[in-house]
């Protein structure tokens, strides 16, 4: 149901609802990519640290650019959704 509403934000009549659906879904799996990318990444680092790129650097501003991530995300997902619907009522 959730897909059908956010597919259905590019119909002429849809709503606000249906935007905010499609919103939630783009914001949702940005956050899982993101999440799984840096799993990954901390876990090959781990594996084998001889291999990282930078080897005697450690990064302590880690978690402090972390705080910036949501905004970030939600300014794509943002820009995605909009230009999403926008496009399924003007572009036709």
């Amino acid at each position: 149901m959730l897909f059908e509403n956010a597919i259905g934000a590019m119909r002429p009549g849809a709503g606000v609802g249906d935007f905010l659906d499609l919103f939630v879904i783009v914001a949702g799996s940005i956050l899982v990519i993101s999440i799984v990318t840096a799993v990954f990444f901390e876990y090959m680092n781990a594996r084998r640290p001889e291999r990282k790129i930078q080897k005697n650097r450690v990064n302590h501003r880690k978690w402090k650019e972390q705080a910036y991530a949501p905004g970030s995300m939600g300014v794509v997902a943002l820009s995605f959704s909009g230009g999403f619907s926008l496009n399924g009522r003007a572009g036709r």
